[in-house]
């Protein structure tokens, strides 16, 4: 029997494209869609002419099969095509498979939606990606290792560095200067802030006491170090925003709303927007934190000193949008610090201190749907996990605790986890990951420290020991 032109058509489509298509007419009924629309999406082919295109993607998530993101992130990215507006869309599809949806109205009526596999791209682009924020970790750990133990500082300023241009973009108060691309890279570009430091020699940097003003102007020339650093690097880059706004973060963080900073005395909007974020989150991170000079603040402390030189040192529109950051961490906090969590050493409970910020950081992370700081979360919990086991074991050892074998495997073991979610972190961030992250943190905090961790504890007291460093 010979095939209609409509049938030639439908035979065409499915065996030549290598894209995933379905038409529909001007009431968003499917006219068509060929098998390669399910092949792609890991779906047995079924039959949906005169199914409304808006029932059908509906019930994608729904079927037994689905490998994709979970039903409400994929309903909620896909919303434009639900709606039949023209919009190209890039979803992640386990395992390991990125796909472009790109729907747009017919001329001649009708709408058409296109399904592509991009994981080629994806990969080319991810490698570039991950190799530019590895190089800038490496140098912000280089810096920050000259006079603070930790890198964990410039992850939490980039940490809160992302938070506070996400509610600014979101109050709309920068508008013009502050857009969803710039959130894509301003926390990782300010993690080189102070990358500068590596030129200023250990004598000023390490110095515990007060700097004479000749070492404060050498001290103060980190700016100008860090700026031509990020430039030699810049130029060589052919996608460089994460270093055009680093070289900017890096040269003006430390200028004064009102003038009188350094290095060039600017003002107001003078000064770099990214710039004027940055300083607050530096300043206010560098105050809660502990220092060989000085002991933590209290954030509500800090907040009232930053909030006093609003206008002065600090943008005020910034200090805002700090105030309602901080407020907002408070309110959605899912676990608070017990005394029934404390194992009897301040050291070691404010550990425990940080694991708790990092799961409620995580939480909130994972309702916003926000791989970006998940990331800086991430990397955060692998760096706790190194520091603070190793602070732990070296007190059990010295102490010769006769569990300590039994705790450096629980150790191994939730180490091994970090890293692997790290790992997939770093391959394709997907929401589903957060389940798993959560679930490995939120039966870490119920097994280890309210167990493994309180039986030293309690053989401790006991044996009338106590947790010295």
């Amino acid at each position: 029997m010979e095939l209609s032109k409509e049938q030639l058509f439908e035979e065409y489509l499915d065996e030549t494209s290598s894209r995933g298509i379905v038409l529909t007419d001007d009431h968003g009924t499917i006219l068509h869609a060929n098998q390669q629309f399910f092949s792609l999406i890991g779906l047995s082919w079924r039959a949906v002419n005169q199914l409304p295109l808006a029932k059908l993607l509906q019930s994608l998530p729904q079927d037994q099969n689905w490998q994709g993101v979970r039903q409400e992130v994929f309903l909620q990215r896909i919303l434009p095509i639900y709606n039949r507006s023209y919009q190209q869309i890039e979803l992640f599809f386990r395992p390991e498979r990125w796909l472009q949806w790109t729907g747009r109205t017919m001329p001649k009526g009708g709408y058409a939606l296109t399904v592509s596999d991009v994981t080629r791209l994806h990969v080319m682009m991810n490698a570039t990606q991950q190799s530019n924020k590895s190089t800038i970790k490496s140098m912000a750990d280089m810096a920050e290792n000259r006079d603070n133990n930790t890198g964990e500082h410039v992850l939490r300023v980039a940490r809160m560095t992302h938070e506070l241009a996400q509610d600014l973009l979101q109050q709309g108060t920068f508008s013009g200067q502050l857009d969803e691309s710039m959130l894509q890279h301003l926390g990782l570009s300010s993690m080189l802030h102070d990358v500068g430091k590596v030129a200023v020699s250990d004598g000023i940097l390490l110095k515990p006491g007060f700097l004479t003003p000749e070492e404060r102007l050498v001290m103060q020339s980190h700016v100008e170090a860090g700026y031509r650093i990020i430039r030699k690097i810049q130029d060589a880059q052919a996608n460089s925003e994460y270093y055009e706004s680093a070289a900017k973060i890096a040269l003006h963080h430390h200028e004064c709303f009102a003038g009188g900073g350094y290095p060039r005395g600017l003002r107001g909007e003078e000064i770099p927007l990214v710039a004027r974020i940055v300083a607050v989150s530096d300043v206010f991170d560098a105050l809660t934190s502990w220092r060989p000079y000085k002991e933590p603040w209290t954030e509500e402390r800090a907040l009232a000193f930053i909030c006093e030189k609003s206008g002065i040192m600090f943008d005020p529109r910034v200090v805002a949008a700090l105030q309602r950051v901080l407020r907002f961490r408070q309110e959605s906090q899912r676990i608070r610090w017990q005394t029934s969590m404390s194992v009897g050493d301040d050291t070691l409970d404010n550990d425990h201190h940080i694991l708790l910020d990092l799961i409620n950081q995580l939480g909130r992370a994972h309702d916003r749907e926000d791989g970006i700081v998940m990331e800086f979360v991430v990397d955060e919990l692998y760096n706790y996990t190194v520091r603070h086991f190793q602070r732990e074991e070296a007190y059990l050892r010295s102490c010769e605790y006769p569990r300590l074998t039994g705790h450096q495997r629980l150790h191994q073991q939730f180490a091994e986890q970090v890293v692997a979610i790290r790992h997939q972190f770093f391959r394709n961030y997907d929401p589903a990951l957060a389940d798993n992250l959560s679930d490995v943190l939120g039966n870490w905090l119920q097994k280890h420290i309210l167990g493994a961790d309180k039986e030293y504890f309690y053989y401790f007291s006991a044996s009338n020991q106590s947790i010295t460093y």
